[in-house]
């Protein structure tokens, strides 16, 4: 009972599988697929939800009768002893379709901050018509086409050329700021050498930090 108990926690049942083979094919993580080549934005965070997704494993078929001969789950094989279960696989699941509304909410946001830059804004005046009036329908309305088109996202490309990501970790902030005991004017100078290390080489006007943990 224990065992089954433990195995109910950690397998999606049918409805639950049927909900992960929809965000699978959902609209939304569709739509991040293709932002993720935009170069300002952190795909890391897409290819991290994307590898969690079908981590998140399916059975329902155990039964009583299936523990008779053997203490393992023969559809699924499924071991306590190897396998966390802090959060139900249910709860997993739910909580990765709120990250996704979360990552299309950043995306988003970054995308409309990024074409209101004076570069942006330039480039956008070199446009083709068409493509100028995807990228002003996109900050009139500031949300995403429910169907990201190749043009879409070309116009969005070529309005935001010239301007790239840099992701920050905040573990390497740490250590290049240090534990020691320092004076005001030497964490702002441990800070700028930091920003001058993961900049190097690009103007800093056309870079875009990206904040990761």
């Amino acid at each position: 009972n224990t065992y089954i108990d433990l195995h109910t926690k950690a397998r999606l049942g049918a409805s639950g599988d049927k909900k992960k083979a929809g965000l699978l094919s959902d609209a939304r993580l569709q739509q991040l697929k293709k932002l993720a080549t935009i170069e300002t934005l952190s795909s890391s965070q897409l290819l991290d939800l994307q590898h969690r997704l079908p981590e998140i494993r399916s059975c329902w078929s155990l039964t009583e009768n299936d523990l008779k001969d053997s203490p393992v789950c023969p559809h699924c094989g499924f071991l306590p002893s190897s396998e966390a279960v802090a959060q139900t696989a249910t709860a997993r699941l739910s909580k990765l379709d709120d990250e996704i509304d979360d990552i299309v909410a950043a995306w988003t946001k970054r995308l409309l901050s990024d074409l209101e830059d004076p570069t942006a804004a330039q480039n956008r005046k070199l446009l083709p018509k068409a493509a100028q009036k995807h990228v002003t329908d996109f900050l009139d309305n500031k949300k995403l086409p429910e169907e990201i088109s190749n043009a879409f996202l070309a116009a969005i490309r070529d309005a935001l050329a010239g301007l790239k990501g840099v992701e920050l970790h905040l573990t390497d902030l740490a250590a290049a700021l240090g534990t020691a005991p320092a004076t005001v004017q030497e964490v702002k100078e441990n800070f700028d050498a930091f920003l001058d290390s993961i900049t190097k080489g690009t103007d800093p006007s056309k870079v875009r930090i990206i904040i990761r943990p």
